[in-house]
């Protein structure tokens, strides 16, 4: 899922759910800046399948951040956000 509101803070691209949770994860819950992954791996120096290896760790464990950035993309999109 794409959520046309927000942007990755150095490409500009479109974030998507996957986006936003690495993004989370490796940042922090709190942050306010928030990247693509590929934009996210320069960022940390890492490649991205790193990063993709820990999205996919996040789902097997159950993780139910992507169920609430999910309902949270939803919502931002219905009042505009």
């Amino acid at each position: 899922m794409i959520y046309m509101g927000r942007k990755c803070t150095v490409c500009e691209n479109y974030l998507t759910v996957d986006d936003r949770v690495i993004s989370k994860t490796m940042l922090g819950s709190d942050t306010e800046r928030f990247y693509c992954i590929g934009c996210l791996a320069d960022f940390l120096l890492c490649d991205t399948a790193h990063l993709e290896r820990k999205l996919e760790w996040l789902r097997n464990r159950g993780c139910d951040c992507f169920e609430e950035e999910r309902a949270y993309l939803i919502e931002a999109a219905m009042y505009n956000i």
